[in-house]
């Protein structure tokens, strides 16, 4: 099997996770943040949750797929992994600056970290000579 192929395989599983998360912080948003020891003051809260939580994790779900239909276009799927992995990064850095605040943490860390596989599942670039430069055969 295919570097290309399994990296398809990782973002369409990524992309499910992160539609199913987003689905999940959609119905239901005060479940969701309780379980991540969350509680909203206001209904401002509740939005802005609503709006990271389901916005951007869904967009990123989204974007996974596409990266999965175009394998092609490494570049998307990248950027999909990198931001998840960016998750992953404030949290340890949070860890480190405010303390660790639970075994959820890890869960969460570890989750997070996992679409590190799509980035190491990158084919390397094709040579120059073999990609189309657009210039017409003579």
């Amino acid at each position: 099997m295919s570097r290309l192929r399994v990296r398809q395989g990782l973002l369409t599983l990524l992309g499910i996770a992160l539609l199913a998360v987003a689905g999940f912080n959609f119905l239901d948003p005060v479940g969701s943040a309780e379980a991540a020891g969350l509680q909203f003051a206001s209904l401002t809260g509740l939005n802005e949750y609503r709006a990271v939580y389901t916005g951007m994790f869904g967009g990123l779900g989204v974007g996974a797929l596409i990266a999965a239909r175009n394998p092609e276009n490494l570049l998307l799927g990248d950027m999909v992994a990198l931001a998840v992995v960016g998750e992953a990064i404030a949290r340890m850095s949070s860890i480190a600056i405010d303390g660790y605040p639970g075994p959820t943490t890890i869960l969460l860390l570890a989750s997070e970290l996992t679409p590190l596989a799509v980035l190491l599942a990158r084919p390397s670039q094709p040579a120059v000579d073999q990609v189309s430069v657009g210039v017409a055969p003579a």
